[in-house]
């Protein structure tokens, strides 16, 4: 009888993101295997019209795909977001509004 061999190959990567910028980013997403919009958890919930609850439940599960950043800072794919929740993401257009209501205090509700 003959013995199998088996040998398994574990392969670790590490990537490094920096962050200038509050916008979403793009990057690759190692889970879609494509360049796709990043953006932090708040600004993530703003785009696809979750609760930043949800979004941070979604990273937690593993359904959302996430980075972190050297700094620590939390990213989400927004494309695992729309493919998950099937929503459409908001345009660059809403983002800027979205940080100029943030850095005047106002959440989406009072604005």
């Amino acid at each position: 009888m003959k013995k199998e061999k088996r040998v398994e190959i574990t392969l670790t990567t590490e990537r490094t993101i920096s962050i200038k910028s509050k916008r979403a980013v793009v990057a690759l997403c190692s889970r879609c295997e494509k360049h796709v919009r990043w953006a932090a958890p708040d600004l993530a919930a703003f785009l696809s019209g979750l609760s930043a609850r949800e979004v941070y439940r979604r990273v937690e599960s593993h359904s959302a795909h996430f980075a972190e950043t050297g700094e620590g800072m939390l990213l989400v794919c927004l494309n695992s977001l729309r493919e998950e929740s099937q929503v459409s993401l908001a345009d660059e257009n809403e983002i800027a509004d979205f940080e100029s209501n943030k850095s005047n205090g106002q959440t989406r509700e009072e604005s």
